[in-house]
């Protein structure tokens, strides 16, 4: 369990440092109850685990943010060219 309230749903294979995971919040109902977590994970010699940076977004930021990451996307690529 991740928090005391959280039940982990599902999670994309690991990325360096990076996990992206959809969590459910056991204290809410219906689509509200589903977050995107996306976290730093670190492993290194004296810890393992997860550390405060990240972000939890309910799925219409999610829905927002991916438009964002497409018109920066498009334009970084415009920039490189």
């Amino acid at each position: 369990m991740a928090g005391q309230h959280f039940v982990l749903e599902w999670e994309h294979p690991v990325h360096q440092a990076l996990r992206v995971r959809i969590m459910r919040d056991l204290r809410k109902h219906g689509v509200f109850a589903y977050a995107l977590d996306v976290r730093e994970y670190v492993m290194g010699e004296h810890f393992e685990g997860f550390t405060r940076r990240g972000i939890r977004l309910q799925r219409e930021q999610v829905m927002w943010l991916r438009n964002a990451l497409n018109e920066a996307l498009a334009h970084w690529d415009t920039i490189l060219v």
